[in-house]
């Protein structure tokens, strides 16, 4: 897995005012906390680099090398929640997360189809994604960027379960063996009936009624 590097700084101010004044600077508040963080150490992220390291694949799952300040020592974080602008789509604030790289933990991996499934293609099934992620347990240096499912050769009925997803040495799953990931569903089938036809049922059903009164 590829870990990335990201510059920070500690920052003092904090409020509204604060944020406004340091987003004029090219940058936006963040904080940092973790197991070992008795309290929540106050960032500043650059704006310019983040964007650089999502457009480089950096995503949830994805271990950080944080450098704060003059500091050697890098951190090693995650990137747990990121707010932006919903109009601009500006960064707003960013929560990082410490890992331990010797426990544990607890997160979604999203999960990638691969192909296109024979009912969906043939038999003119229709495709339901049940999960779009899967909740695992593993070290950080574990996390599997995403979970790849070929599908090509699921049938209409078909389904594919959390047990059936193939994990890497060290990822556990956290969610129940039976439950359903995605499945091919038989398409429903629609009865129409043409204005003719439901004329023609008008008229016998009418010419009935005066049968039976007569």
């Amino acid at each position: 897995m590829e870990t990335f590097v990201l510059n920070a700084s500690e920052r003092e101010l904090v409020g509204k005012g604060a944020a406004g004044r340091i987003r004029k600077e090219g940058l936006f508040p963040a904080i940092l906390y973790g197991a070992d963080i008795k309290e929540n150490i106050k960032l500043s992220l650059n704006v310019l680099e983040l964007e650089k390291l999502v457009h480089k694949g950096l995503r949830k799952t994805s271990l950080v090398d944080l450098m704060i300040g003059d500091s050697k020592d890098a951190r090693r974080v995650m990137i747990k929640d990121v707010m932006r602008d919903p109009v601009n789509r500006a960064f707003i604030h960013a929560d990082l997360f410490e890992v331990s790289l010797d426990h544990k933990i607890s997160l979604e991996v999203p999960i990638h189809l691969i192909g296109k499934s024979r009912g969906v293609a043939d038999g003119g099934g229709v495709l339901q994604e049940n999960l779009r992620a899967l909740k695992i347990s593993c070290l950080p240096d574990a996390i599997p960027s995403h979970f790849e499912i070929d599908i090509t050769d699921i049938d209409v009925g078909g389904a594919v379960h959390v047990g059936e997803v193939a994990l890497p040495e060290g990822v556990e799953a956290l969610q129940d063996d039976a439950l359903t990931v995605l499945t091919v569903m038989i398409p429903r089938v629609r009865v129409e009936t043409t204005e003719g036809e439901e004329g023609e049922e008008g008229e016998e059903a009418a010419e009935g009624e005066e049968a039976a009164t007569e």
